[in-house]
């Protein structure tokens, strides 16, 4: 048979929380609910590794996932939403040499997300439904001349679309202490980048070094205005776009 391993995973689940404001008076002390929080999960995962063939080897695989959110209270900060994606992809790894190895990886996924009002985002007419079609892949070499040492240089291209918060956050968030504001132009973040590494592993001492760079497109931004809120007195943030490059590196022993 081709493929001599399956994993089969599914993962529900359920979560809530409440942010609670307490205002103190003469009086005496009142609460009242700020945000309340809901989300339901439905998540599953298929992974189906192949023998190896000649010096072929790897997996293919599928995901599901869906989500639905409901927001409340009377600084809500975002419209309720829900959504799926179902998406697949595949990893090989080819033995080029005994010390030479090609790495390749691709995902597709296809995504959809339903905006829905609620107590505060009263209007539907403010949200669009959004339908993505995601692609991301990566391609790497590792080099290992000795059982001690070894290295790899790998590029890849990515994907990540906005969430709900970025899109149409606009309220007070009290545990944050900002006034935050989405933008519901937001485009779907894009990047390419190359990382490399070296690592050395014996008996007494380990340590890797990597190196790493990414140029990412559309960045999704969160910073502040200069602007306060009133009534609320919070400093306001706002969720941009911009383009962005991240490099740096990492060393451990």
């Amino acid at each position: 048979k081709f493929f001599d391993h399956v994993e089969l995973r599914m993962h529900i689940s359920d979560y809530k929380h409440d942010e609670f404001e307490i205002e103190r008076q003469d009086e005496g002390v009142t609460e009242s609910i700020g945000i309340s929080f809901a989300q339901k999960s439905l998540s599953s995962s298929l992974v189906m590794r192949h023998r190896q063939v000649g010096q072929l080897q790897g997996a293919v695989g599928l995901s599901f996932n869906y989500s639905g959110i409901e927001v409340g209270g009377q600084d809500a900060l975002t419209p309720n939403a829900n959504g799926y994606f179902i998406a697949g992809y595949l990893y090989e790894e080819l033995g080029l040499t005994r010390s030479l190895t090609l790495k390749a990886g691709s995902r597709v996924e296809f995504k959809e997300t339903f905006v829905t009002t609620n107590e505060l985002f009263t209007n539907a007419d403010d949200f669009e439904d959004r339908s993505d079609v995601v692609l991301s892949g990566a391609l790497g070499l590792n080099f290992s001349p000795s059982s001690n040492w070894t290295s790899g240089l790998q590029f890849a291209r990515a994907y990540r679309t906005p969430t709900i918060e970025e899109l149409y956050s606009y309220a007070p968030h009290a545990a944050a202490g900002s006034f935050d504001i989405g933008d519901s132009s937001l485009k779907n973040e894009f990047s390419l980048g190359a990382d490399a590494f070296f690592e050395y592993r014996s008996n007494r001492v380990s340590g890797q070094l990597s190196l790493f760079a990414n140029s990412i497109e559309n960045f999704v931004d969160f910073s502040p205005t200069g602007d306060i809120h009133q009534p609320s007195g919070l400093p306001v943030f706002e969720y941009r776009s911009k383009e962005a490059l991240m490099y740096g590196f990492e060393f451990s022993t």
